[in-house]
């Protein structure tokens, strides 16, 4: 992966901070549209985040994504977007349930 240039990230001057998240997504193979979801709420929270100050802050994100390389999730994170037509990550969508046997906790 190539980091992105953006116009602050031409400056010479090194930033004051830096925002780090680490998450772990979803881990079922019939998952990726979940992925995606959770994928895109956290680069939402990240986003309000390093906007609070007067510039931007840069972002560091890692973790366990369950997901390879030409997933939807990594197409998100990569591309910052996620058209229907991209590869299979929302092929299970009106498919997989989540089956975690009858406990009362469960929604």
């Amino acid at each position: 992966l190539t980091p992105k240039q953006t116009p602050q990230s031409f400056c010479t001057t090194k930033p004051e901070s830096i925002v780090v998240a680490n998450t772990h997504l979803f881990y079922h193979p019939m998952a990726d549209h979940i992925r995606i979801l959770q994928a895109y709420a956290v680069c939402h929270k990240l986003d309000e985040i390093r906007r609070e100050g007067q510039y931007p802050d840069p972002v560091l994100i890692c973790g366990d994504f369950n997901s390879g390389p030409l997933s939807g999730a990594v197409r998100l994170l990569t591309h910052r977007s996620v058209l229907p037509s991209d590869n299979d990550c929302w092929k299970n969508l009106n498919v997989y349930r989540w089956e975690c046997g009858d406990s009362e906790y469960m929604i």
